[in-house]
């Protein structure tokens, strides 16, 4: 499916889009002067706002995520034939406005991957990210990746750029080809703890030869049951910790239905 039919396709499975609907629903309620039926989805779409974008449900959602495959100590990493990086970290240059690579919230990827190699945990890299050009960038996550891990004194070398995925499914399909070329066996998947369920799941089913194992990194969520007041307020990090916690379980679902996870 194309990139951009993709993305739109997936706000349908969002809750914000569900509230918006409500509104929706709402004011065409309220325009025939059906005034009950406008206050009922009024209700509705406030409370279902509230209740995704509180930091607590944003919070149990990922922690059911990120307990699946925990971070490790860098000792318990096995030896591998391969690390392979999953690009979401960062962006890449997108001139003018831009001239240095951005980093997210799951940057911790790259730095984790970099610690690895150090380890002796692999003899090289796979960075796999693609272009994201409906955000400007000018320059393939791949090569942002790679930049990076040159700076964190990985050597060039030991560095291969996979720069034409934008999917986690593209991500195993393309990165395929180039560990197979390498005779690789095991290999360690590099990505955000929460990603890891969808992305190991989709790895097996589309490289079901190599041995895969999860190195997770950028855990979000330390006690969920640290809770205070603020967390049962609405805000804008809440919502967004949640929907992304979403994107991943309805992914994880999927996949659990086709028997692959």
């Amino acid at each position: 499916m194309n990139i951009y039919l993709l993305k739109l396709a997936s706000l349908a499975i969002y809750p914000l889009s569900w509230v918006g609907l409500c509104l929706v629903v709402a004011c065409i309620a309220l325009f025939r002067n059906n005034i009950k039926q406008a206050k009922w989805m009024l209700a509705l779409s406030i409370l279902s706002l509230w209740a995704i974008s509180m930091p607590i449900t944003g919070k149990i959602l990922s922690y059911q995520l990120e307990k699946v495959y925990p971070e490790k100590a860098i000792t318990e990493i096995p030896v591998s034939d391969a690390i392979l990086l999953l690009g979401g970290g960062t962006s890449g240059i997108a001139p003018p406005a831009r001239l240095s690579i951005d980093l997210n919230d799951a940057a911790d990827r790259v730095y984790y991957a970099a610690r690895l190699y150090h380890a002796g945990k692999a003899p090289y890299i796979i960075a796999s990210g693609g272009t994201i050009t409906w955000q400007g960038t000018k320059q393939s996550e791949a090569a942002a990746m790679k930049s990076i891990l040159i700076d964190l004194g990985v050597p060039k070398e030991a560095i291969i750029e996979e720069d034409n995925s934008l999917t986690t499914y593209e991500n195993a399909v393309n990165s395929l080809p180039l560990l197979t070329a390498r005779n690789a066996q095991k290999v360690l998947v590099v990505t955000s703890a929460m990603h890891m369920p969808r992305a190991l799941a989709t790895m097996k089913k589309n490289m079901p030869t190599m041995t895969l194992i999860p190195a997770s990194t950028d855990i979000r969520v330390v006690d969920q049951e640290d809770a205070t007041l603020l967390d049962w307020f609405p805000q804008a990090s809440g919502l967004a910790m949640f929907t992304q916690a979403w994107h991943e379980q309805v992914g994880r679902l999927i996949y659990y239905l086709k028997g692959q996870a």
